[in-house]
C-alpha cells in the first residue's frame, strides 16, 4: 500500500499530464493530455482549434495520443468504434496485465434519448469500473461523473464543466521537479466546490461511457 507522500507524488505527476502551459519544443510529450497535445492530434483528423469534438472524436484523439506518446506505464486506451466491443482484443490486453481505459462512443436517438436508455445510463454508474460519461448538451461538452438519485427517473446527472476558465498556471511551476510544492498553490483550479446537475431531458444523444479495468483479474 502506498504511503501518503507517495500518493501525493503520484497525484501531482498525474496533474502534469493534463497541463496546458507546457514548455516549448516537444510540448506534447511533456503534457500529453493537455490542450496543445489534443489540438495537435485533432489537426491530423482535420479539426482546427475551436472546432467541436464529439464524444467519438475526442475518444479517438485521446487514444492516439496514448498510443503515440505512451505517457503512462502499463496503460492502454481502447475505443469501441461503431458501438462494437471486441472482447478478444480486450482480453489480449488484459492477459498482458495492462490497465485498460475503455471508451464506448454511442448515439442513443436522433433528437432525444428514450427513457429506457436514460435508465441504463444511470445504471452504468453502479459498475465499479465506470469512470463517468463523456457527454453534454447543445454542443457543450460535459463530463458526467455521478447520478443524483438512481431510483428517481427524473433525477439528473452530476457533471464537471471544462469550459470554466482559470488563469494559466506558470510554466515554471509545471517544469519544477518538485511538483508537490510548485503545483500545490493551484490545486483549487483542479477541484470544484459547486455541484452542477444536468437534467436527463437536456442530454445530448451522443455520449461515450468510460470504464477502467486495472488488470486481468478485474477483466
Amino acid at each position: 500500500m502506498l504511503r501518503e507522500p507517495e500518493i501525493n507524488a503520484k497525484y501531482f505527476e498525474m496533474l502534469k499530464l493534463f497541463m496546458d502551459n507546457c514548455p516549448p519544443g516537444p510540448i506534447v510529450s511533456y503534457c500529453p493530455f493537455g490542450i496543445h497535445s489534443i489540438a495537435a492530434e485533432g489537426r491530423v483528423h482535420g479539426i482546427t482549434p475551436g472546432q467541436w469534438y464529439g464524444p467519438q472524436m475526442i475518444s479517438i484523439v485521446l487514444r492516439n495520443v496514448a498510443q503515440k506518446l505512451d505517457p503512462v506505464f502499463n496503460f492502454k486506451m481502447y475505443v469501441c468504434l461503431d458501438s462494437n466491443i471486441f472482447l478478444d482484443e480486450l482480453e489480449e490486453l488484459a492477459n498482458k496485465n495492462f490497465g485498460i481505459f475503455i471508451m464506448v462512443p454511442i448515439r442513443l436517438g436522433i433528437d432525444s434519448i428514450q427513457p429506457q436508455y436514460l435508465t441504463q445510463c444511470k445504471e452504468l454508474f453502479q459498475f465499479p469500473q465506470n469512470v463517468g460519461i463523456a457527454g453534454g448538451k447543445d454542443h457543450m461538452a460535459l463530463y458526467l461523473c455521478g447520478i443524483e438519485d438512481a431510483t428517481n427517473p427524473k433525477a439528473g446527472f452530476f457533471y464537471l464543466d471544462p469550459h470554466f476558465v482559470h488563469s494559466a498556471i506558470p510554466r515554471k511551476a509545471v517544469m519544477n521537479p518538485n511538483l508537490s510544492e510548485s503545483l500545490r498553490p493551484y490545486l483549487s483550479q483542479y477541484h470544484t466546490t459547486t455541484l452542477r446537475c444536468l437534467a436527463p431531458n437536456d442530454m445530448c444523444t451522443s455520449l461515450a461511457p468510460g470504464f477502467y479495468i486495472r488488470n486481468r483479474e478485474e477483466f
